[in-house]
């Protein structure tokens, strides 16, 4: 048992008489287990004995590891009352780990020092009145140099409450937000980090709103597009975003302010709040192709599903839109020896065009519907472009009744025959004519203008 001594041995008998004083605070931390059962039951053991005063004012304040009794000399108007937190959480409020009681002639000062703990301490802050959330507006009743980091002493010149919160930092100053890209679902990502001491590293955080709330023991976590708590950020690594997709842990019901809480040792911990920038990227264009003959002439390629565009041998494909110093290009066909199959969408390991022409050699492709998939990829952001999708057709040179395919209800007209090659001539489709076949000089694409260098 704690030995106490405070106050003056009565005349009368050998006891000790609390009375005549500023104030008194007898606390024990620690606990007994026969005090399990009756947490509000204070037993000290006095010797010779102890008597109080009628004139003084008793109080009472029972916490997880302390028991207080607390004597002071004037009545409550009289007196300041200061309860101090750190980051504890009962029953959807802020649970005070002390109350001590001041008593008030004309000022006062009391000086207080923040729980020891493993997590950086970082500043004095005060808590609202109905115990739910920090209370940046509030000053702290404090006047001239704290005592040190952790110590700071308050000054009161009026009776009332203040409720004081010791804030710790276990984040190492604002989190960092770094926004990114993902390829798989071509949208904005971002992942928040913080910088955590070595025995915190590896606690998961709950992503919560700015202006949070409180429920339970913890802050009310902010929730996916899912409606599931994100309530396992892992610092760095986590991916959010608008939507869900490959790679994304969490996608954003909403991209408002937010904070990162942190639960150490049953204390709740707050970070300063960030933005989640998600942003839209700024997309590149869809691709614009068109198709080359010898002598440089194009034929816009449209993406029309009913009719494939027909070629013989080989297809030199540029886009007309493309911009070196802003893109790169990718595509996909269905090659030669694939079965026909469609390889999807491009992506960064498909094949690239350098200068944005495609050239399709005859030993590429196959006697079936190709389907020409053409996207940019933006040098700045990575972004990828809508995707381009073109069905091509080689047909063989045999088979000259497959060449106006592509131009129902219209009919092939003589002058359209190229005189050298005697095959339709590569050109626009009019009005009232056929839409002639693609064909390359030669071998196909050998020929193709000196602008574009080798392309073979």
């Amino acid at each position: 048992y704690p030995r106490v001594f405070c106050g003056y041995a009565s005349s009368a008998s050998e006891n000790f008489a609390i009375e005549n004083v500023g104030y008194m605070s007898i606390a024990r931390n620690g606990s007994r287990s026969d005090n399990y059962n009756e947490p509000e039951k204070f037993d000290f053991v006095a010797f010779p004995g102890i008597t109080v005063s009628n004139s003084l004012t008793v109080k009472k304040f029972t916490a997880d590891d302390i028991k207080r009794i607390q004597y002071f000399s004037v009545s409550d108007s009289s007196a300041v009352k200061v309860q101090l937190f750190d980051g504890r959480i009962q029953d959807g409020k802020f649970k005070a780990y002390d109350e001590l009681w001041v008593p008030l002639h004309t000022t006062a000062d009391l000086t207080i020092t923040a729980p020891e703990s493993v997590v950086p301490f970082d500043r004095w802050s005060t808590i609202t009145e109905n115990l739910t959330a920090e209370d940046p507006g509030f000053n702290l009743p404090v006047n001239g140099v704290a005592v040190s980091n952790e110590t700071i002493t308050l000054y009161f010149d009026s009776p009332g409450t203040y409720r004081i919160l010791a804030k710790y930092d276990p984040f190492g100053g604002t989190p960092n937000w770094t926004k990114g890209y993902s390829p798989a679902a071509n949208c904005s990502t971002g992942t928040v980090s913080w910088t955590a001491p070595d025995s915190l590293k590896d606690i998961k955080g709950v992503l919560i709103p700015a202006t949070f709330q409180l429920s339970g023991s913890s802050p009310v976590a902010a929730k996916d597009k899912s409606g599931n708590d994100i309530d396992k950020v892992k610092s760095g690594v986590s991916v959010f975003a608008k939507q869900s997709g490959s790679g994304i842990t969490y996608a954003l019901q909403d991209t408002g302010a937010k904070r990162i809480a942190l639960n150490y040792n049953g204390r709740w911990h707050f970070s300063n709040t960030f933005v989640p920038d998600l942003d839209d990227l700024e997309l590149p264009p869809a691709p614009q192709l068109a198709s080359l003959n010898c002598s440089g002439e194009k034929t816009p390629l449209s993406p029309n599903t009913a009719a494939a565009y027909p070629f013989i041998r080989g297809l030199i494909v540029e886009a007309t839109n493309f911009d070196y110093d802003k893109y790169e290009m990718y595509y996909t066909f269905n090659r030669s020896g694939s079965g026909g199959s469609d390889p999807g969408d491009p992506v960064g390991t498909s094949p690239r065009a350098n200068y944005g022409v495609i050239v399709l050699k005859e030993s590429d492709t196959w006697l079936g519907v190709t389907h020409l998939r053409v996207r940019f990829k933006s040098k700045t952001t990575g972004a990828w472009s809508p995707t381009t999708w073109v069905p091509l057709q080689r047909i063989l040179e045999s088979e000259p009744e497959l060449y106006k395919v592509a131009c129902p209800r219209r009919e092939l007209h003589p002058k359209w025959w190229h005189r050298h090659h005697q095959r339709p001539h590569h050109s626009h489709c009019h009005q009232g004519r056929p839409r002639p076949v693609a064909h390359q000089c030669g071998a196909g694409v050998q020929h193709a203008p000196h602008r574009y260098g080798s392309l073979l």
